[in-house]
């Protein structure tokens, strides 16, 4: 457990947390210490504002952009078409299911991505990989599977003819 809650919506980091309250312990039991006891309190409450100005965004403002490959750009690209559709399907999957079909989802992305790279994709093998992920579903009927296939090939195909 590496995160607490102290209000719903407050997230602490566990270290955090102790480390304060292992400061704050000696400060206290210790009598030399006794005018630190107002510090420490507010250097806590100083942290907890601050991660809440993080979780709304305030704290956002100095970092820098994330700036995106045109390589990562297209597997985000790729990953959208292959998920269009399916949400009600994956819900429905029993948990392992869900896993599963979701790793292979990022190996099958990741294998499109590599192949446009190299420029060595055909629709046949596109469509290929595309129905080999879908027959994961269980019960998943076979013309379904073809055509949803051939559907998100060609969109695929659009994406790289772009780029």
């Amino acid at each position: 457990m590496d995160k607490i809650f102290e209000k719903p919506g407050d997230q602490v980091k566990t270290s955090e947390v102790l480390e304060n309250d292992l400061v704050a312990e000696e400060k206290l039991s210790n009598p030399e210490n006794s005018g630190e006891k107002i510090s420490v309190q507010s250097q806590v409450e100083n942290e907890q504002q601050n991660l809440r100005r993080e979780q709304a965004g305030e704290a956002n403002q100095n970092r820098r952009p994330v700036v995106k490959t045109a390589s990562q750009k297209r597997e985000e690209a790729i990953d959208r078409i292959l998920a269009d559709g399916l949400g009600d399907i994956f819900v429905k999957l029993e948990p392992q299911k869900q896993q599963e079909f979701r790793l292979e989802g990022e190996r099958t992305v990741r294998k499109i991505n590599e192949l446009l790279e190299k420029g060595k994709l055909t629709l046949g093998h596109l469509a290929e990989l595309i129905r080999k992920w879908l027959s994961i579903i269980p019960g998943v009927n076979r013309f379904f599977l073809e055509q949803d296939a051939k559907i998100k090939a060609d969109k695929i195909m659009e994406i790289n003819k772009e780029s």
